[in-house]
């Protein structure tokens, strides 16, 4: 077997476990994919895909599928040279992968392995990403402030989107009204706003706590802005839906 046809059989054998970790790629928040690591998940899932196939064939017992002894083929494709590519296989466990990745995503979305890890006390470290998403991703967070320190400027907005690359971070939010930092003033609204910022400035983003009646007794029964006071009011089921946007 020459090495053209070596490679065409490792790339056909790999395709569930290629499948697999391309989904995990696009959906979870991780920066760092680079060929070494994108390999070696390829082959962890496919082992898993044809591992879950040839427990379903022994479940069920499903002979006329491709099972020869119970055991997959697929194994002794991988050391023989010439051995056949059984093709059904391949397709079965692809379908396989699909659920491998989905619910691989979700393990790394939700660090369930690192929720288990500290209900156990063995780690405090929250997962592989970064506290900013982290942050902007709680479920609880609703109205946000934008302090822009230099420019003097405050944006109170929903948080719609949210990504960073290697490079910058970047923030959408919607239903922005902007004040001057120093003095509180509010200054104009906007339906939606844009930032982009690099890895090393520093921005500060709130999330506000309001005490209503305390609120309205300081302001002699009126509150700061009417406007404020209806979002608060509103709740987060009128707030635009929260996206993390990786890239």
């Amino acid at each position: 077997m020459d090495l053209t046809e070596l490679a065409f059989k490792l790339v056909i054998i790999l395709i569930p476990g290629i499948f697999a970790t391309q989904i995990v790629k696009n959906v979870t928040i991780d920066k760092k994919w680079d060929s070494f690591k994108f390999s070696i998940y390829s082959l962890l899932f496919g082992f898993f895909c044809y591992l879950l196939l040839e427990w379903i064939y022994n479940l069920l017992d499903l002979k006329s599928l491709g099972a020869s002894n119970y055991h997959l083929t697929i194994w002794e494709t991988s050391v023989k040279e010439d051995s056949i590519i059984p093709f059904q296989e391949v397709l079965y466990a692809s379908i396989i992968s699909i659920i491998i990745g989905v619910i691989a995503s979700w393990i790394r979305t939700n660090r369930i392995i690192f929720k288990i890890a500290q209900f156990l006390k063995i780690t405090r470290k929250f997962g592989e990403g970064d506290l900013y998403y982290e942050y902007l991703r709680q479920e609880n967070l609703n109205l946000v402030y934008v302090h822009e320190i230099g420019r003097e400027l405050t944006f109170s907005g929903y948080v719609n989107y949210y990504s960073q690359t290697d490079k910058i971070k970047e923030l959408v939010l919607k239903n922005v009204e902007v004040f001057n930092y120093v003095t509180s003033e509010h200054l104009y609204d906007l339906d939606s706003i844009y930032f982009s910022w690099g890895l090393e400035e520093t921005v500060l983003i709130e999330s506000p706590k309001f005490d209503f009646q305390d609120e309205e007794s300081k302001n002699g029964g009126e509150t700061h802005s009417e406007n404020a006071k209806e979002r608060r009011k509103t709740g987060r089921s009128e707030n635009p839906k929260k996206t993390d946007s990786t890239k």
